[in-house]
């Protein structure tokens, strides 16, 4: 009796024991972790390059004609656009002469008119028998000599009013002042620069590639950039030209991108980071985590922590809660690419949830409550 008694008194103990232990389990709040699906997809390769902006128009401007600079309308770093006036020349002279062109012109019209109506009333008059025929031919060439004057004083004026509009200069794009060449009071000729301007936008951005990468960048491929200067978010933009030919001296190709800059933070001559996507057509998909899934062990292995779904035990309606574990899994890890690495594991598929914070301490099978990363 004793004994059995005793034996009794020890088993009592035991389930009293496991069951305060169990309740501090189950008391114990879950783990609160950050976690990122498992993917499979062909590893997308980058190259890590440095570039330069540069603008597709850089002009030195020059006038049409020679003169006197009579006004300067912009200044350096000014923003113009297509068809502003950038500066003037004394047109006096030409102003004058497209006035007396325009004189001549209204005389000669006059005198057509008039021979025109000596015309008119000749053909109604020589069907009459009323003046000769002679008469009628000579009043016709008149006529026909009166128009030509006045189509020639049209000509001159065409000539002239060109003439007096070259003594404006104008921007021929949209861009800034970039240089002033000249002042107010010079004299300058029309093989002579007097302003540089540049465009703004779009700019393009250069890059010397290596000639191992030719045919592996492709014009539409995306890049990735950033300008360097400040804290800001990653641009992308597009290749548009691959130059098929190499320099012999550094064997690299030039490759350029659009960058649309309609902000105008970009300016030419900026260095630039840039990350262009290799393209690989025989790439085949692969498993791939974020970097931070990672855990390497001491041991010289590699797992990852993988959410796994538990029934917690049952509710007040006698169903089951459902909450989640985290779980090792041993994997072998393969080529690395913009923050993912691909993984070998018969273990994992495609849509898993694995740990990427929060995986520096866990347990097997510690419960653990999740969140999607963004």
């Amino acid at each position: 009796m004793n004994v059995s008694f005793a034996v009794k008194t020890v088993a009592l103990t035991l389930f009293i024991l496991t069951s305060v232990v169990c309740r501090q389990a189950v008391a114990q709040p879950a783990m609160k972790v950050l976690v990122a699906p498992v993917i499979r997809a062909p590893l997308v390769e980058k190259l890590p390059l440095s570039g330069t902006l540069v603008s597709p128009k850089f002009s030195a401007l020059a006038t049409r004609i020679d003169g006197y600079v009579e006004q300067l309308f912009v200044d350096v770093g000014d923003k113009v656009q297509k068809g502003d006036p950038l500066l003037s020349l004394d047109a006096k002279i030409a102003k004058l002469e497209l006035q007396r062109l325009k004189a001549a012109r209204g005389e000669a019209e006059i005198l057509y008119r008039d021979a025109d109506r000596l015309a008119v009333e000749a053909r109604k008059l020589v069907g009459n028998k009323h003046i000769s025929q002679t008469e009628y031919e000579t009043r016709m060439a008149q006529a026909a000599a009166r128009k030509a004057a006045v189509n020639q004083l049209d000509a001159q004026l065409a000539i002239q009013q060109e003439q007096f509009d070259r003594h404006t200069l104008r921007a021929p794009f949209a861009g800034v002042i970039a240089e002033k060449l000249t002042e107010t009071g010079a004299w300058v000729n029309n093989d002579s620069a007097v302003l540089r301007l540049v465009q703004m936008t779009p700019l393009y951005l250069q890059a010397r590639v290596s000639e191992r990468y030719f045919g592996r960048l492709q014009k539409g491929g995306q890049v990735t950039f950033y300008s360097g200067l400040r804290s800001e978010q990653p641009r992308v933009a597009q290749i548009d030209r691959v130059v098929p030919v190499s320099d012999p001296s550094s064997r690299t190709f030039l490759i350029r991108a659009v960058i649309p800059n309609q902000d105008g933070s970009l300016v030419p001559g900026m260095s630039i980071k840039a990350e262009f996507t290799l393209s690989d057509k025989d790439s085949e998909s692969v498993l791939q985590v974020p970097a931070d899934a990672i855990v390497r062990r001491i041991d010289g292995g590699t797992i990852v922590w993988v959410i796994r779904p538990v029934e917690k035990g049952k509710g007040e309606q006698g169903k089951g809660e459902q909450g989640n574990i985290a779980q090792p899994v041993t994997v072998a890890v393969g080529r690395s690419e913009n923050n993912r690495i691909e993984i070998r594991s018969d273990q994992l598929k495609p849509g898993d949830s694995v740990i990427v914070l929060g995986n520096e301490s866990l347990r097997p099978g510690q419960s653990v409550s999740i969140e999607n990363a963004g």
